[in-house]
């Protein structure tokens, strides 16, 4: 009987509150125009609408309990509200894919090889210190000339405008290429050719600038945060060369799938390359590398992988970050196998194998024909 009463008297309790903040919002004129102050049961209301409700008009917000605050949303109560950005763009030639903070995005609007015809992204952003990263992929179908030819033009809207993603344009001043220089940035060809196009006119208009790369294929980075923040570091785009005897598997990036680009991964003799961008010296994250061993025993001495990577930020624990036994693990937590066989002593001449033993990168692997190699700075 004595629970019964506990449990009744809870209830009553969470009504009580609720009832509470109805009252206090109905009060409220922004909050009667859209019907919020006249609802009884605030917990029914859309997590949308619910977002979008002031902290000062929620005063006991964050006394609720845990379940209550992740209906209703924490970032309301929190008083860090989450923006709903929408940015719309193009580039000449092809959009290759977008992404933010390393989440792809849907592209929806326009064809993404036509230059001519707007693209649309969305995407949410809750914290106002440390907007988060815009990335865009795009080919110039140029030979030469790339920032002559090609390019990005782009401008955001946030549903706060407050919101730093609010009014966020392409331009030099945001965004960074690749390996983390500064875009070129112009208004020749499309901006002006394409003037007359509503949407490129309105982009114009807006301030937003032609921006890209010295290369065919450009990443384009941006953020209204720059350096772009992560765990109170300046973000570094890492760039690392790369051989396996006998084939390249997959390459991942806190397990995240990157691109190899350069050499054929089933070639050992040719160079490859990855590239990715890390955001916190103190968490740096974790590199994955997958190959296979075409032998079926010692393959300690026939496989291996040698690795050197380079950051755009000489301070980053990435920059001169090698393969070694030191800060490697294989695939069970073990010590990879280091030495100076195999491949080694054959490919010393090849310029970028001589490079790479310069730079100090050991040949390891594990006792398996196919081996996961993961490898970090914070190892």
């Amino acid at each position: 009987m004595k629970m019964k009463a506990i449990f009744v008297s809870f209830v009553l309790g969470i009504v009580a509150i609720n009832c509470g903040l109805s009252a206090k919002l109905a009060e409220n004129p922004q909050f009667k125009a859209t019907g919020i102050g006249n609802n009884p049961n605030l917990l029914d209301l859309p997590e949308t609408t619910l977002s979008n409700i002031g902290r000062e008009d929620l005063p006991n917000f964050l006394d609720l309990p845990e379940t209550t605050l992740s209906t209703i949303g924490r970032n309301a109560a929190a008083g860090n509200e989450c923006d709903y950005v929408t940015c719309k763009f193009t580039v000449d030639n092809v959009v290759n894919s977008v992404k933010y903070n390393d989440n792809p995005l849907q592209i929806s609007g326009g064809a993404v090889n036509n230059w001519k015809q707007e693209k649309v992204v969305s995407f949410k952003s809750c914290d106002d210190s440390c907007p988060g990263i815009l990335e865009i992929t795009g080919t110039d179908a140029n030979s030469n000339n790339h920032c002559y030819w090609g390019g990005l033009l782009l401008r955001c809207t946030a549903s706060r405008s407050s919101s730093p993603w609010h009014n966020f344009i392409s331009d030099k001043a945001h965004w960074k290429v690749e390996n983390g220089a500064t875009p070129c940035q112009n208004d020749k060809l499309f901006p002006a050719v394409g003037a007359g196009i509503p949407f490129i006119s309105s982009l114009n208009s807006f301030g937003a600038k032609k921006i890209w790369n010295n290369n065919k294929i450009a990443i384009m980075r941006g953020s209204p945060v720059i350096p772009a923040c992560g765990g109170g570091d300046e973000c570094a785009y890492v760039t690392c060369k790369f051989t396996v005897d006998n084939v390249v598997n997959s390459v991942k990036y806190n397990d995240n799938a990157l691109q190899i680009t350069g050499g054929a991964v089933d070639n050992w003799k040719q160079g490859k390359v990855i590239s990715f961008q890390s955001c916190s010296d103190s968490s740096p994250g974790i590199l994955e590398i997958k190959g296979t061993d075409y032998n079926n025993k010692d393959n300690c001495i026939w496989g291996g992988l040698l690795l050197g990577c380079t950051a755009s930020r000489s301070s980053s624990p990435w920059h001169n970050f090698v393969s070694d036994n030191a800060h490697w693990k294989v695939e069970n937590g073990a010590t990879p196998c280091q030495n100076d066989k195999g491949f080694i002593p054959v490919g010393s001449k090849i310029p970028f194998i001589s490079a790479l033993n310069s730079l100090g990168a050991k040949k390891i692997w594990s006792n398996k024909k196919i081996a996961t190699m993961r490898g970090s700075p914070g190892f």
